[in-house]
């Protein structure tokens, strides 16, 4: 009888033994098949989706090591580059005397009355300054942004929210009222370029725009009708204006180009109506400046060039 239990009890172990096996061999199946799925639906799914992301964030590595071409790269950079200039008013992120500023990937602008600074890269890592100056123009003249865009900024800086700058807009424009009398100024442009608009209403006298610049080592008129200046970050250019006047179904050109005195810059204008408002578009093309690997920028770069130029630290 004690011989009969024992082969049993052998028996019974040995299923039980041989069941446990079994479930283990299934635990780790299941388990494997879980990675598996789990590998799947990462290759599938969150790889795409990481190079969407970083598509749009203008990246080259994503989760998933996935990587955008040289190609999408390219693209990627060239819809940066054509993408128009976001002006914010300046909420105390910068120097008090600015009233608004541009940043992006190696450039900063600074808009001040009767000034525009603009701040460029190089590769020591200390910024050139170029100062553009409208000579006797309204240093009361009032500046409203135009053409809200859908982004907000927001600076969160430190524990103390006091300090914080939240849903700042972004315009698209700077607008300047009656820089000169009847003429009225606009900032405007892309990521290579700034453009700044004389608006002169009927009647106006355009001869008394007068423009000044700092901050530049020379300047010499091209034959093309541009004038270069050579800055510590290289050449900036001031490309030849487009003059124009709005007619009943088309732009008219008019006939202009500038005239360089040391490094003051006018402008000489043929014959137009002057019952209708002119315009006047200059360009500064910085675009040798894109390619900048410091997407960094000082919100103090205004307060670094007046310091630098004046030694006024006020």
């Amino acid at each position: 009888m004690r011989n009969q239990t024992t082969a049993l009890s052998l028996r019974v172990g040995y299923k039980v033994s041989t069941i446990l096996r079994s479930v283990a061999r299934l635990a780790t199946a299941l388990c494997l098949l879980t990675l598996f799925a789990s590998e799947l639906f990462t290759q599938q799914i969150a790889t795409p989706n990481a190079a969407a992301v970083g598509a749009e964030n203008g990246v080259t590595k994503s989760a998933g090591n996935a990587k955008v071409s040289a190609s999408q790269q390219s693209r990627i950079a060239q819809k940066q580059y054509n993408e128009p200039l976001r002006f914010e008013p300046n909420h105390g992120q910068s120097d008090k005397r600015v009233q608004f500023f541009s940043a992006g990937r190696g450039y900063s602008f600074f808009l001040s009355p009767g000034e525009a600074v603009l701040s460029l890269r190089t590769k020591t890592g200390i910024p050139a300054y170029v100062q553009m100056t409208t000579i006797g123009g309204n240093r009361a003249a009032k500046a409203t942004g135009s053409e809200l865009l859908a982004a907000k900024t927001n600076y969160i800086i430190g524990n103390n929210p006091a300090s914080w700058r939240q849903n700042v807009p972004n315009f698209q424009r700077v607008n300047y009222q009656d820089i000169y009398p009847g003429i009225d100024l606009t900032y405007y442009g892309n990521h290579h370029r700034l453009e700044y608009d004389f608006v002169v209403a009927p009647g106006a006298d355009p001869s008394v725009i007068h423009l000044g610049f700092q901050g530049v080592d020379r300047l010499r008129l091209g034959n093309k009708g541009e004038v270069t200046m050579e800055t510590a970050a290289g050449p900036v250019v001031l490309e030849r204006p487009v003059l124009y006047q709005q007619g009943a179904r088309q732009r008219e050109a008019v006939d202009g180009k500038f005239v360089l005195a040391g490094n003051q810059v006018s402008f000489q204008i043929g014959a137009y109506d002057k019952s209708r408002a002119l315009v006047i578009d200059p360009v500064i093309a910085y675009s040798t400046y894109l390619g900048s690997e410091d997407s960094n920028y000082t919100l103090d770069g205004f307060y670094d060039f007046v310091t630098a130029l004046t030694g006024d630290a006020a």
